[in-house]
């Protein structure tokens, strides 16, 4: 049985980071037998983060790796029926949901202090109440460098949520009337981008991300089916 190592449950999400909630997508999409470890301490990972898979004693890290992997040693094809031009769309909005509209998510959550006093007391629940402050913000200036470093965090929280709107406006324009980015059936593009949606969507964070997300009624609509199709129960 494959074990997924990742974050507990939070913001309405089975796990919370949308890298793990991807991985679980891809493991129901493709029928796996699979479970699911809770792990709070990144720093003892392969690779310093979360998600991870143990496939028979093999430690596979990162998300997208994972998807290589379980490609390669189960015969998956999770884009099954897509062309060539199709599979390139997939990559492309596979990046821009990873790689931007994760760090505007980031933003909402950490950066605005109402939400970040919300996420310290749920996300580091673990934490002793009397010291979680200091170690919390400890690990919310090395997020706030991460972010500077990346050159997303140089930018105003107004033009970052500019950027994460127009980041939602595309994905929202190729979605259309579709119930998932290539039409009836989900592919590899709908773990990626399905996770983020959903997690922006009914997070419970407000800002100015969420809103311009529920602006969308086809995002909406799309991470319920997400979440409909592959964690029902919320888990």
């Amino acid at each position: 049985m494959i074990e997924l190592h990742t974050f507990r449950a939070a913001f309405g999400q089975p796990t919370g980071t949308p890298f793990g909630v991807k991985v679980l997508i891809l493991l129901r999409m493709a029928g796996l037998e699979h479970e699911i470890v809770y792990q709070d301490d990144p720093r003892k990972a392969p690779k310093g983060k979360l998600p991870l898979i143990v496939d028979d004693g093999e430690v596979v890290a990162d998300s997208t790796l994972i998807r290589h992997h379980l490609e390669r040693t189960r015969g998956v094809d999770f884009d099954v029926g897509l062309t060539a031009e199709q599979k390139a769309a997939s990559l492309a909005f596979q990046r821009l949901a990873e790689e931007h509209l994760y760090w505007n998510l980031v933003a909402a959550r950490w950066l605005i202090e109402e939400n970040w006093v919300q996420l310290r007391d749920a996300f580091f629940v673990k934490i002793p109440k009397i010291v979680r402050p200091l170690i919390a913000n400890r690990i919310r200036k090395s997020v706030e460098q991460a972010m500077y470093g990346h050159g997303i965090g140089r930018h105003s929280l107004e033009e970052q949520f500019e950027m994460g709107a127009r980041n939602l406006d595309a994905i929202a324009g190729w979605l259309g009337d579709k119930p998932f980015m290539h039409g009836p059936s989900p592919t590899a593009v709908d773990a990626s981008v399905g996770a983020f949606v959903a997690a922006i969507v009914d997070d419970g964070y407000d800002s100015p991300l969420r809103q311009a997300a529920r602006g969308h009624a086809n995002l909406a609509a799309y991470a319920a089916g997400i979440k409909a199709r592959f964690y029902p129960d919320g888990t």
